[in-house]
């Protein structure tokens, strides 16, 4: 249960912001005859190269299990080495990337608006809201202020 002063305080704000993007590192992506597949063995960044990794590694993952059809344990190892390669420097690059989307502080948010909102494209649903013309970026991100 939430401490009353949180609730309290919570209740008397205006401006609420919290967000998070967490990825766990997986020492290992098998345990007997079970094998992790997709985000949940190797999740990669919130643009989208999930969907195309998830595709990689199941074709990888079927592939070892041709090579190797009565050891799944070499199968997945296999698998495992192989696309761990794969992923590797997409999962570099989503560390940085989730602290540019999702900053942590007030200036960090509104570095992240202001470089966002001057990007050359419109949310055209959102300046059709405001009846503006105004670049903008999804709702989802900007911080209340900015609303």
């Amino acid at each position: 249960m939430a401490h009353p002063l949180a609730l309290e305080e919570w209740g008397a704000s205006d401006e609420r912001y919290f967000d998070a993007v967490t990825r766990m590192d997986v020492p290992q992506w098998s345990a007997g005859r079970v094998v992790l597949l997709g985000d949940a063995a190797s999740c990669i960044s919130l643009f989208g190269e999930g969907s195309s990794s998830a595709i990689v590694g199941a074709k990888t993952l079927a592939d070892a299990i041709a090579a190797y059809p009565d050891d799944h344990t070499a199968a997945f190892a296999v698998y495992e080495r192989s696309h761990r390669k794969h992923v590797h420097s997409l999962q570099r690059g989503a560390g940085i990337a989730s602290r540019l989307l999702v900053p942590k502080t007030q200036s960090g948010i509104t570095i992240r608006n202001a470089v966002l909102n001057a990007l050359p494209f419109r949310n055209t649903r959102q300046a059709r809201i405001r009846g503006d013309k105004r670049r903008t970026f999804p709702n989802a991100i900007l911080s209340p202020g900015d609303r």
